[in-house]
């Protein structure tokens, strides 16, 4: 597959990829870079759900204006997208590049009782909370 970063053209291949979630895979493409692309509507995940391939369509869409909205003076500890990734024309977004965070945890995992009960340490509860105050704080435009 072949999408497009600040107009060059970068062609992704399944050994690439290295996360997979609800919305969007995740591929490194060097660098300490990933690239988030969002699932479209036809994505094989979606086959034989309508209502997931419809939900696709609505958040692509929202991310057409969403994404070039996103701040530019965010707070260091916050991941941003750096680079936004795009079709041919470059008018249709399809994801963004990011740093790569090594060895951090998904959020939903603190809603595990088998995770938390592993040791979750306070100083880890901490950052946790901080983390959730920081993106509030995102969402209202406080940053």
């Amino acid at each position: 597959m072949h999408v497009f970063v600040n107009g060059k053209r970068l062609r992704l291949k399944p050994q690439q990829a290295i996360g997979k979630g609800g919305e969007a895979d995740v591929f490194t493409i060097g660098n300490g870079q990933v690239l988030k692309l969002f699932k479209p509507p036809s994505h094989p995940d979606y086959t034989g759900q309508p209502h997931e391939q419809q939900q696709a369509e609505a958040r692509l869409a929202e991310h057409q204006a969403k994404l070039p909205a996103f701040p530019g003076h965010v707070p260091s500890r916050v991941v941003r997208p750096e680079a936004l990734v795009t079709d041919r024309s470059g008018r249709t977004i399809l994801g963004y590049t990011m740093r790569f965070l090594h060895g951090a945890t998904v959020l939903m995992r603190y809603a595990e009782r088998s995770f938390r009960q592993a040791g979750v340490t306070c100083h880890r509860g901490g950052a946790v909370s901080r983390s959730a105050q920081t993106l509030c704080a995102l969402h209202q435009g406080r940053t």
